[in-house]
């Protein structure tokens, strides 16, 4: 960790005398820190740490890089977009999934770590048009790097909390994640397939009325199946009983 303190200002001052400080190394900073918590969960659950010496550390250094962080943003003249804070909240919803029950019941863990992702996805929209980019043909933003992440951390919580919540989430951020990487792309992509569904259901939507007649012959049908189904498993039931 005290490697890792001391390395942080030195890279940062050899990206400087490149010409290659920018919005963009920064960013990728913040991700990195960002794991830190989970290190932290990867000690605790290891060696037994009675007066919590590792625990201490971890938190001295986190504070540290994020203090290092915030200066190189200064020195560097480089804003601070709140976007900025969104690996920050991936990273404690992470600790809020994994961390140990002594700190807070799971019902409070699961409020803190949806809380987080979604607090991450909303700061995410203020990230500047230069963290945009293409990753092997893939568009790739802030804010689809949240949702991916959204999506991995509420898949985990899922697994091992058998939680609905963390699944909706799941469920939802992986939706978002396919449909783009900046809102106006997501939307975009949502009216595409809206549309589309409209014209198919324009298709197959009755028409005239000898169309409607099938249709509600065949729902006649239907609830008569259903009806006779319900009143052979009512029989079924009673005779078990009787």
């Amino acid at each position: 960790m005290l490697t890792l303190v001391l390395a942080t200002p030195v890279a940062f001052a050899a990206l400087a005398r490149a010409g290659l400080m920018s919005i963009q190394p920064l960013y990728a900073a913040w991700w990195g820190v960002s794991l830190l918590p989970t290190l932290g969960i990867l000690h605790s659950s290891g060696a037994q740490d009675p007066f919590r010496i590792g625990r201490t550390i971890l938190g001295v250094g986190y504070a540290s890089l994020c203090a290092h962080l915030l200066s190189a943003h200064w020195v560097y003249d480089v804003r601070v977009y709140l976007g900025c804070m969104s690996p920050m909240l991936i990273g404690a919803s992470v600790y809020a999934v994994l961390g140990s029950r002594e700190w807070s019941p799971r019902r409070s863990r699961e409020r803190a770590a949806l809380g987080s992702l979604a607090l991450a996805l909303v700061l995410s929209l203020t990230a500047p048009p230069d963290l945009l980019g293409q990753v092997l043909g893939l568009s790739v933003g802030p804010l689809r790097l949240v949702l991916l992440a959204t999506t991995i951390v509420a898949t985990v919580g899922f697994w091992r909390h058998r939680r609905s919540p963390y699944l909706w989430a799941a469920a939802v951020s992986t939706l978002l994640l396919v449909g783009g990487h900046t809102p106006e792309a997501i939307v975009e992509r949502v009216g595409q397939r809206t549309g589309g569904l409209l014209r198919l259901f324009g298709m197959v939507w009755p028409q005239t009325q000898m169309q409607w007649g099938v249709l509600a012959l065949a729902g006649a049908f239907v609830l008569l199946a259903f009806g006779l189904h319900r009143s052979l498993g009512d029989n079924r039931r009673s005779r078990g009983g009787a």
